[in-house]
């Protein structure tokens, strides 16, 4: 699985536009396995830390409710970045991606992140 998982981090991180950081973490026990950043003052495992949360919060707010649904992604978009959050279908991991929004298309980077997230399915 480690082979998978950094194979897909650099694949992120060559094909899709305005890359700025990305991560894979096991949202139970907060386990990062792999993080990547193409700008120094990044900080992608502290931006983690609060993605996991946040993530965290809203699993246990769907099971408050009762609600029988699954987060598929989660999108947030600041004044000059996007940032995307996909949890996978058993809702074991989460796949944090930030791209400069003057460099990327929100449809298109979506679209290629699940495209190259399947590499890790299985």
């Amino acid at each position: 699985m480690a082979d998978l998982v950094k194979e897909f981090g650099e694949t992120i991180s060559k094909n899709i536009p305005g890359f700025i950081a990305t991560s894979i973490i096991e949202i139970r026990n907060g386990i990062c396995y792999y993080s990547k950043t193409s700008d120094k003052n990044y900080d992608i495992d502290l931006g983690s830390t609060f993605i996991l949360e946040m993530v965290r919060a809203k699993l246990n707010g769907i099971n408050a409710l009762q609600q029988k649904q699954k987060i598929d992604d989660i999108t947030i978009t600041l004044t000059s970045q996007y940032h995307i959050i996909n949890v996978s279908e058993d809702n074991e991991y989460l796949i944090y991606l930030a791209v400069d929004a003057s460099q990327a298309n929100l449809t298109m980077t979506k679209a290629l992140l699940a495209k190259h997230k399947k590499m890790i399915k299985g």
